[in-house]
């Protein structure tokens, strides 16, 4: 915590002012569809208080409590009450209000997005490389559900252990009416044909009783990109 010496307190306190506490509390009344509308034009008057410097700090409450919100107004007690009384969310009896005069600095302002975070957040990030790899389609006949009951429990466990380190890097399986068309994208095709010889997952084939592919298509260079 910064340390703040007495005569630094003495400058800042000769320096301050006094503005005028809102605090805005909800009625029972304050629900219903006409109620929304007048809350919407409450709103856009205290965007123009806002934008005209009279109402530099505007703070809606966002939970379910009494309060409607805060707010400080750069306006003495009496012109603050005229301005709340001709509020249409006050004349509606939405909205009670009380005033406080309280003692601020000037040029104090709520704290915005960390340092840089503006421009990361007005700047899309780039859009990633998109790379060479290897993909191939086979389709299996059969019954969906079968085929998908006898991949998860053979064939799954083997290719998630083995298959990164063969450069595989997505594979997508889709269940249709006739059977099962999986996509398999590989960094290369050496890495995809290394895998197919690996003895577990030969093995793992045997086991699941999966027919042979009824189609199998191969694309070696596609264009990836991975977001």
């Amino acid at each position: 915590m910064t340390e703040i010496d007495d005569d630094e307190m003495q400058r800042e306190l000769a320096a301050s002012r006094i503005y005028i506490l809102l605090i805005l509390h909800r009625t029972e009344g304050a629900s219903g569809r006409a109620t929304s509308d007048i809350v919407h034009e409450h709103a856009r008057r205290n965007f123009a208080l806002r934008a005209d410097g009279i109402l530099p700090i505007v703070c809606p409450a966002v939970d379910d409590g009494p309060y409607a919100g805060i707010g400080l107004f750069d306006a003495t007690l009496e012109e603050t009450d005229r301005i709340m009384r001709d509020d249409p969310g006050v004349a509606a009896g939405i909205f009670t209000y009380e005033l406080h005069a309280v003692r601020g600095f000037p040029g104090d302002a709520l704290p915005g997005l960390p340092a840089g975070a503006e421009a990361h957040a007005a700047t899309p990030p780039p859009r990633p490389a998109a790379e060479q790899m290897y993909l191939s389609v086979h389709t299996l006949a059969g019954d969906a559900a079968t085929l998908l009951a006898a991949k998860h429990e053979h064939m799954d466990p083997v290719v998630d252990r083995l298959a990164p380190s063969h450069g595989a890097v997505a594979s997508i399986t889709v269940a249709g009416s006739a059977g099962l068309t999986t996509y398999n994208v590989w960094h290369d095709a050496e890495g995809a044909a290394r895998f197919s010889q690996e003895p577990e997952a030969l093995q793992a084939q045997q086991r699941s009783g999966l027919p042979a592919p009824e189609t199998f298509m191969a694309y070696p260079d596609v264009e990836v990109t991975l977001y």
